[in-house]
């Protein structure tokens, strides 16, 4: 977490080992910058929903011009306002009491406390609002560490490719020497009817695969340089120059070890199960709404003649105060409410399976990458014991061409199958090293390659 949340600069006069292109990455990553915006997203959210479960309070001022009568419901009877008992009666009908652009001011101080709504008790339960937004901040920050692992095995990967590509352009360049050399031996040899001109022609095509084969290698470390300086957030056209001595793989520890290991705390999990929870608060939240809820509501209020500012009389009233008890109480809504409970019901029963299903999936990763790699073990076994031969091979050819045993071209058949050995060798290793990423980033990083 330190990488991925620390703020310091990167010096880039640093040698560019695999762990400082990691760290770079990690500081630079706008998918993690993302996310942790996220995280303090949910925080302040988990603020807001603790807040719909507390009392609420709101003022509000006015400032009025009356002309008219009072508007009551009494007024359409016209029969007599208790409010205005100095109403002036003509013909037998109350009359109220006129108002002539009258100014008037309001205010009025009101706080509403929820007592019992969707699954909250005066707040000082487990409100499902909360818990919901605690679960969401829970999977975020569980997140932000699927998202280093992400980054970690591309860079990781982008890394090892520009190695391998460097070190291939080396044996496909002394390759190409070599071809050549082989290819005017041919010609020779041809010229003094020793070979035939088939044998020119095979030359010259092996000649040009050797080629092309540096081109493509060139390419790709390119390629593989680019895309290690775009990870790490370094501008496209820099040079960038991976150095780094090669490191020992650490043994595996037997599958069931292994995965006894990484699954109780795998990030991936962790995010399923809060997925697991919101689902779970919301499905108490629909639960809520069959019951009735409660509300207390307490007003304050006071009022005061303007007139006073034109030469009348000052009067104020004085101040009022209510405060009343609500009662929602669901009656029938054609089912609406039973749907919304089944519908959350069967998305927590969703969200559970497919976190049992994730396990599965993870399970079933690891032991794949762990089939991998065996099967790469068994190829390394395979070529070494080749490069063992060739290198054997070449070392008796130079000693044999001192001697005038044999002729050049059969040192140089000899060398070019040594490089070509070794060029598989080293990519078959280089897998193994992806390999042992993938593996850690299938692990949620609770599993390291790198000791």
């Amino acid at each position: 977490m330190a990488l991925i949340v620390g703020s310091a600069s990167v010096a880039h006069s640093a040698p560019l080992t695999i762990e400082r292109c990691i760290a770079e990455a990690l500081h630079n990553s706008p998918q993690l910058s993302a996310a942790r915006h996220e995280i303090v997203a949910a925080m302040y959210d988990i603020a807001k929903q603790r807040g719909t479960t507390l009392p609420y309070v709101s003022g509000m001022l006015n400032a009025d011009e009356v002309n008219g009568s009072a508007v009551t419901p009494f007024s359409t009877l016209n029969s007599f306002e208790p409010e205005n008992p100095g109403a002036v009666k003509r013909n037998g009908v109350v009359l109220p009491r006129q108002i002539h652009w009258g100014p008037l001011a309001g205010e009025s101080l009101q706080m509403t406390y929820p007592l019992f709504e969707y699954g909250s008790i005066l707040g000082l339960n487990d409100p499902p609002v909360v818990a919901a937004a605690r679960a969401v901040l829970g999977e975020q920050e569980w997140n932000i560490l699927l998202f280093a692992q992400k980054v970690t095995l591309d860079v990781t990967t982008a890394f090892l490719d520009t190695l391998l590509y460097r070190d291939q352009l080396q044996l496909y360049d002394r390759a190409v020497m070599l071809s050549e050399k082989r290819l005017d031996i041919m010609r020779e040899e041809v010229s003094l009817g020793l070979r035939l001109p088939q044998d020119v022609d095979l030359a010259r095509a092996q000649l040009a695969a050797s080629q092309q084969a540096v081109a493509s290698a060139r390419r790709d470390g390119e390629d593989a340089v680019l895309q290690l300086a775009t990870l790490m957030g370094r501008v496209l056209d820099e040079r960038i120059e991976p150095n780094d001595s090669a490191r020992p793989l650490p043994d595996l520890p037997a599958l069931p070890q292994f995965l006894e290991r990484v699954m109780p705390l795998h990030p991936a999990l962790r995010v399923q199960e809060g997925k697991v929870e919101v689902a779970k608060q919301q499905y108490r939240v629909d639960r809520a709404t069959l019951l009735p809820s409660l509300g207390l509501t307490t007003i304050f209020q006071a009022a005061q003649n303007l007139a006073h500012f034109n030469g009348g009389t000052f009067h104020l009233n004085p101040t009022s105060f209510l405060s009343y008890i609500q009662v929602d109480l669901p009656i029938f809504d054609f089912g609406q409410r039973r749907a919304a409970v089944h519908v959350s019901q069967e998305k927590l029963f969703s969200q559970q399976a497919m976190l049992k299903q994730l396990d599965v999936d993870i399970r079933g990763a690891v032991t794949q990458a762990y089939s991998q790699i065996a099967d790469i073990d068994e190829k390394l076994a395979e070529l070494r014991a080749e490069y063992v031969k060739t290198s054997n091979d070449v070392l008796l050819a130079r000693a044999q061409r001192e001697q005038g045993l044999i002729d050049e071209l059969t040192l140089v058949q000899a060398e070019l199958a040594l490089l070509s050995t070794r060029a598989e060798l080293l990519s078959e290793q280089c897998l193994k090293q992806v390999k042992y990423a993938e593996l850690q980033n299938l692990s949620g990083g609770t599993w390291r390659w790198m000791q």
